[in-house]
């Protein structure tokens, strides 16, 4: 009887023993998940949690050393993430595909794995330097929702602690309840995303409806772009009038001279395949991509959505990196979620600008009208005097007008005008302002102009309109012909009001009238 008792005992301590190691890991392990929830609601980053991960992993099944491992899917392989007890050649070294080694199986079955003698295991063959080393080793899955991102590694070296089912247990549901916190982590960190995501596309959709200037709009938006997402290279290509070709209205991170006259045709290179398609292109490695274009620095990836309005196509938005893969979906919703707000503030500020232009253009000629010429010329006068720079102007008119239109009529008459303006647009410098001062006379502000340069215009004007061909570009008999008068002045260094400035131009143009038409006069 005593002897049954003392088995009994015996077998109640070997029990409480066991029990005992159970409670101890499982205080562990709730420890252990305890400590990485607090991290995770205490705002830590991804890699901290990681960190912290393989850290308590370690302590758990009391490894000497040990490795997370996630999956890159671009790539498509495991490298290390987070390890204690590696140094940081191995964690840098270490790549392997689904299904190679250890973590390679694991990863590809989904399984855990326990190895209690590392050297006798006939997967470690390949590497041999390492047979002596490990001696036991737990691999275990983590998985997300059914979905494996990455294996967990323990192994130890002494003979002394081999690991056991015990511990491939532990650290399999240590795993798992670390795959929870983990997803809890992305969850969070999603909506964190999101946020941020929101707010930038928000105070970008605000700066760039701040403005209706469509070159401010275009430079705001490349610039805001890549300060808010760190990409490298942003651009704004637009359709050019004949819908034939794209050209770069705007760009951040190139030299604003490379890019200037850049033509694009449709279908040509990304962005031009995105116009011909009206799809969206994410090009991992442009060197594979058909029909590339290349440009002054070595991108090796590209994102292009396309801008539209109401279904109409007006351009692309496309940001480049140097990097190989360095875009992903993401980066290609976002593109597509901003690509609206800013195609309908690049239309806005186009439609803002066609209105100002009826405003201050002339219908027929699309010269200045009368009252933005008054305007300007108030401006340099005053610019004129307070600097004491020079400025002339010239007024034209074209001879017999009247007779010409009652002998071909006004339509042909307004052909005449319109031929005119190009030729008065073509003849002047970058910062003359043409304009249609009314009827047949037309007035030329020459800011930094004296008076013989003036003069000079106003001839090769004259001799340009004289050599045209109106009509048909048919030779004209002289009854056909058509002159131009041409009244040339200045306002330095005198000191003449914008109305005194036109009352001595007119003075001229009457004298070239006066003195047989077909001539320049100068007051």
């Amino acid at each position: 009887m005593l002897n049954q008792n003392k088995v009994k005992i015996k077998k109640l301590k070997e029990k409480l023993v066991i029990l005992n190691k159970e409670q101890e890991r499982l205080v562990k392990e709730l420890s252990a998940l305890r400590l990485i929830i607090s991290e995770i609601n205490s705002g830590s980053n991804l890699n901290k949690i990681l960190n912290l991960i393989i850290e308590e992993a370690v302590q758990i099944v009391e490894a000497e050393r040990g490795s997370l491992m996630l999956f890159d899917p671009k790539k498509a392989e495991l490298y290390i993430k987070s390890a204690v007890g590696l140094s940081r050649e191995v964690v840098s070294a270490v790549r392997m595909k689904p299904g190679e080694w250890i973590a390679g199986w694991v990863f590809k079955e989904g399984k855990p794995l326990l190895i209690e003698e590392g050297a006798k295991d006939p997967r470690f063959k390949e590497f041999k330097e390492m047979k002596e080393e490990l001696r036991s080793i737990i691999s275990v899955p983590l998985k997300i929702k059914g979905k494996i991102i990455g294996v967990i590694n323990a192994d130890n070296k002494r003979k002394d602690n081999i690991f056991d089912l015990d511990d491939l247990q532990l650290l399999s549901t240590f795993a798992n309840q670390a795959a929870i916190a983990l997803e809890n982590l992305r969850l969070h960190q999603e909506i964190k995303d999101q946020l941020k995501e929101h707010t930038i596309i928000y105070k970008i959709n605000n700066y760039i409806n701040s403005t209706l200037d469509l070159k401010a709009v275009l430079i705001k938006v490349v610039k805001l772009i890549r300060k808010y997402f760190n990409y490298l290279i942003c651009d704004v290509l637009l359709l050019d009038e004949q819908k034939e070709n794209l050209y770069i209205a705007a760009s951040d991170g190139y030299s604003a001279e490379s890019r200037r006259n850049i033509q694009i045709k449709l279908g040509e290179g990304v962005t031009g395949k995105v116009v011909a398609t009206g799809k969206p292109l994410l090009v991992p490695d442009v060197t594979k991509f058909e029909g590339y274009i290349s440009s002054e620095k070595e991108v090796r990836s590209e994102v292009a959505v396309p801008l539209k309005v109401l279904d109409e196509l007006i351009g692309v938005l496309n940001v480049e990196s140097t990097k190989l893969n360095a875009f992903d979906k993401q980066d290609l919703r976002l593109l597509s979620i901003l690509s609206t707000p800013v195609a309908i503030a690049i239309q806005n500020a186009r439609l803002h600008q066609i209105m100002k232009n009826l405003a201050i253009t002339d219908g027929l000629t699309g010269l200045y009208n009368f009252r933005y010429l008054k305007g300007r010329l108030e401006e340099e006068a005053k610019r004129a005097q307070r600097y004491k720079r020079p400025l002339a102007l010239i007024m034209a008119d074209i001879d017999c007008f009247k007779k010409y239109n009652d002998t071909f009529g006004h339509l042909e008459g307004n052909r005449v005008l319109k031929s005119l303006a190009h030729i008065l647009k073509v003849n002047v410098r970058e910062i003359d302002i043409v304009g249609r001062y009314g009827g047949e006379e037309f007035i030329i502000i020459l800011p930094e102009a004296n008076q013989e340069e003036a003069r000079e215009i106003a001839e090769r004007i004259r001799l340009k309109v004289e050599k045209y061909k109106f009509i048909n570009n048919k030779n004209q008999s002289d009854e056909k012909k058509l002159t131009l008068s041409l009244g040339v002045t200045s306002c330095f260094p005198e000191v003449i009001a914008p109305q005194g400035l036109i009352y001595k131009v007119d003075q001229a143009l009457y004298q070239a009238k006066r003195k047989g038409r077909n001539r320049v006069e100068v007051i």
